[in-house]
C-alpha cells in the first residue's frame, strides 16, 4: 500500500495563525528546521555551506522553513512537485488539502537539515555591513505562512524601517539578503536540538 502524506501536517478549520508576541512568546526550546538537498552541508571551516542556505541570494527574501514539533525531521522527505496547489497559502477556516502521491508530492531520501532557534531571530536587529536605505540595521521577523497542505510552514522576512524587503525590487534588496545569508550561516545548528512543541493554545481557536 502506498505511503500516505500525514494528516498531522494539514491545517484544520479550528486552527489560527501563530503570532509570536507577549502572550505567545517564542521560547528557547522553539526551533525552525530547514531542509537541504544534500547531507553534506558543512564547508571546510565547519560552517554551513552558503549554497545550502539558498542557491540564489534572492530566495532569502521570503525564506521557507518549518516549525519543529508536530512537524518532525522525517517529514522533510516530502518534496512538493511543480504546479501543485497544495503549496498555496492556506485560508483561515478552511480544511487542509490532502496531497496525492506523485501528483502533488513525492518522497525523497538523503536530504540534510539544519535548525534555527526562533528566539535568536524573531524581531532581532542585525548589523548591515554597509548602510541600506540610510539605516545600519535589519530586523528579522519569523512569520507563520501555512500552506494548504502544511500548517507548520514558516517564513523568515527581513524588515528595514518597518518595510518588508520582500516588496523591494531584486537589486534593491541584494545587500540585505547577503546579510541574511550570513546571519543564517552564523546561527545554524547542525545537531538536533532539545525542542518543545508549540502549545495548542497558540494555534487552536
Amino acid at each position: 500500500m502506498p505511503e500516505q502524506y500525514p494528516d498531522y501536517l494539514l491545517p484544520r478549520p479550528e486552527y489560527q495563525l501563530i503570532v509570536f508576541g507577549d502572550e505567545t512568546p517564542a521560547l528557547p526550546t522553539h526551533f525552525l528546521i530547514r531542509h537541504t538537498e544534500t547531507e553534506d552541508i558543512k564547508d571546510e571551516f565547519g560552517n554551513l555551506r552558503s549554497d545550502c542556505v539558498a542557491f540564489q541570494t534572492d530566495h532569502l527574501h521570503d525564506y521557507s522553513t518549518n516549525l519543529l514539533g508536530i512537524f518532525q525531521i522525517e517529514d522533510l522527505r516530502w518534496k512538493w512537485l511543480k504546479g501543485t496547489i497544495c503549496g498555496d497559502l492556506w485560508t483561515i477556516g478552511e480544511d487542509g488539502l490532502q496531497p496525492v502521491l506523485e501528483q502533488d508530492v513525492t518522497i525523497t531520501e538523503n536530504r540534510g537539515a539544519f535548525f534555527l532557534k526562533i528566539k535568536e531571530l524573531h524581531q532581532q536587529l542585525f548589523d548591515l555591513p554597509a548602510p541600506v536605505e540610510n539605516t545600519e540595521k535589519v530586523e528579522c521577523h519569523v512569520l507563520h505562512t501555512p500552506t494548504r497542505a502544511n500548517f507548520w510552514h514558516f517564513s523568515l522576512r527581513w524588515i528595514i524601517e518597518g518595510e518588508d524587503t520582500t516588496n523591494w525590487e531584486k537589486k534593491r534588496r541584494r545587500k540585505v539578503l547577503e546579510t541574511a545569508r550570513s546571519i543564517i550561516i552564523t546561527l545554524a545548528i547542525f545537531e538536533q536540538p532539545i525542542f518543545q512543541r508549540i502549545p495548542a493554545s497558540y494555534f487552536v481557536q
